[in-house]
């Protein structure tokens, strides 16, 4: 009898000690909007992710090579300390590139792709990683939970914000391309990530408030992928979060920049559909207020104010109106 309780006692504590879960593949591509090769790739590899959605973790940095990038220039340190981490473990300098489970490949290769997915997705890890996000008025709130029914020691946690699409009404590149698909955004705390020490059966919570009031706009969704890697580069495990829209409707109409380039005065333009206390700042690209435009309340119909940007150094701004809550936001250009 005592050895019966010893064998059942000991099952039970094996059992939730080697708890395992399913491994979330992380996969990593480096591209620039005026990489000829890019829009190609780029464009298989998201027919390749639409059939295999769910099963992995994608994130796309733009990086300084071919030319400027917007995307690139919206988190210059994230999307250059991602490129050099991939360099000086992969030893890879020509985009675009790709990097699936610890192995780096330079196009997209359907088969060898699929093969490795169905090998790492059948593969058991003692880690879970769950991210949520939640946005309101372009705020963005995540948090991470990380389970491991193991002790793990020299790893190291990464949370990226992640816009699920960029449209351009033209290319900003010379490859002609004009749709972005799960584009790196934001890294939290920074792209360095955050050094942990995992006891066994504990779980953690890490949490995190962006702005993203530059690159909220109606129907933009985002959402959370959230990654461990040991020290050496190694690749644990990944989680994604669901995804989220930013904003759904607005209450302000028939908006009008113009004009928009320009070097000076803008006039902005838009039809409000009932009364309230109205907000317009313009910020940078990191959503900072540069200043106010005007705060007030404000009946309903058409609201319009002509301001200055000639002082301003060239480059792109975001146009702020904030109304009974919701949030609208136009692109300003500087010429």
């Amino acid at each position: 009898m005592k050895n019966f309780l010893v064998v059942v006692s000991t099952f039970f504590m094996f059992s939730n000690v080697c708890a395992d879960f399913s491994k979330i593949p992380l996969l990593e591509s480096f591209t620039n909007v005026n990489c000829p090769y890019c829009a190609r790739h780029n464009e298989m590899l998201f027919k390749w992710e639409q059939a295999n959605k769910g099963q992995f973790a994608i994130v796309s940095y733009h990086i300084l090579s071919f030319g400027d990038d917007p995307m690139y220039d919206f988190n210059k340190s994230m999307n250059n300390i991602r490129a050099q981490h991939s360099r000086d473990f992969f030893s890879r300098q020509s985009i675009p590139w790709l990097i699936f489970h610890n192995e780096l490949t330079g196009s997209v290769d359907t088969t060898k792709l699929n093969q490795a997915l169905a090998t790492e997705t059948a593969k058991k890890v003692p880690v879970k990683i769950t991210p949520t996000i939640s946005i309101d008025y372009g705020i963005a709130d995540i948090n991470v939970e990380i389970f491991s029914s193991e002790a793990m020691s020299g790893v190291r946690l990464q949370v990226l914000i992640i816009q699920d699409m960029i449209e351009y009404n033209t290319s900003p590149g010379s490859n002609g391309e004009k749709t972005f698909h799960y584009v790196a955004r934001f890294a939290l705390p920074s792209m360095n990530g955050e050094n942990l020490t995992l006891n066994a059966n504990e779980t953690i919570h890490r949490n995190f408030t962006q702005e993203l009031t530059s690159i909220v706009e109606p129907n933009k969704s985002f959402y959370v992928v959230a990654f461990l890697e040991k020290t050496n580069s190694e690749f644990v495990q990944a989680g994604i979060s669901e995804t989220v829209v930013a904003i759904k409707e607005s209450t302000v109409a028939n908006l009008q920049v113009s004009p928009n380039p320009t070097s000076n005065s803008v006039t902005v333009s838009f039809d409000l559909e009932a009364a309230g206390h109205i907000t317009v700042t313009l910020n940078n690209i990191l959503g900072q207020e540069l200043f106010e435009i005007y705060s007030g309340f404000t009946d309903a119909g058409t609201f319009t104010k002509t301001f200055s940007i000639e002082t301003l150094p060239k480059g792109v701004y975001y146009l702020r109106i904030v109304h009974n809550g919701n949030v609208t936001v136009e692109k300003v250009v500087r010429k």
